[in-house]
């Protein structure tokens, strides 16, 4: 979805190549996570942290019930 460069935030429509030390953000399914992980060179390990983008009541209402699942920790 979203390619974290330094200070830019690239949009990538296909042309762009990804760079040493560039975030990456990805949208996918959650049975497609194991796939999305092997091809980013990645181990597969369990979820340990997540973030919440926004502050809408759908956000809140995830938040809520990811911590009633004991998932969330606050620091």
């Amino acid at each position: 979805m979203a390619i974290s460069r330094g200070f830019r935030t690239i949009l990538p429509h296909g042309d762009e190549r990804l760079q040493r030390n560039d975030q990456i953000f990805v949208l996918a399914r959650p049975d497609e996570i194991p796939v999305v992980a092997r091809a980013m060179g990645k181990l597969e390990a369990p979820i340990q942290r997540i973030m919440i983008l926004g502050g809408t009541k759908v956000g809140a209402q995830v938040a809520r019930q990811l911590g009633d699942e004991k998932i969330v920790r606050s620091s």
